[in-house]
């Protein structure tokens, strides 16, 4: 199981992938394969902008791909 980071365009705000939405989906590969939406946020949204993750949700990532390759192993057995 892995993470990958989307971009997307924002169209309301009439901007490129560059300055649009981060999409954060966990892809699982075997006899099935399966994408787990995980995380949705504009770069510009609010007074902040965000260009990344922040290091408690990096932590969350984390924790929730060890969880679910857990959970992926247990049911191989």
């Amino acid at each position: 199981m892995t993470a990958y980071k989307l971009r997307l365009k924002d169209e309301n705000r009439k901007m490129g992938v560059r300055g649009g939405y981060r999409f954060i989906y966990l892809l699982i590969l075997g006899d099935i394969k399966k994408a787990i939406p995980f995380h949705l946020y504009s770069k510009h949204a609010g007074k902040k902008p965000k260009s990344d993750l922040t290091e408690e949700e990096k932590k969350n990532l984390q924790n929730l791909t060890s969880a679910f390759n857990k959970l992926c192993n247990e049911g191989r057995n």
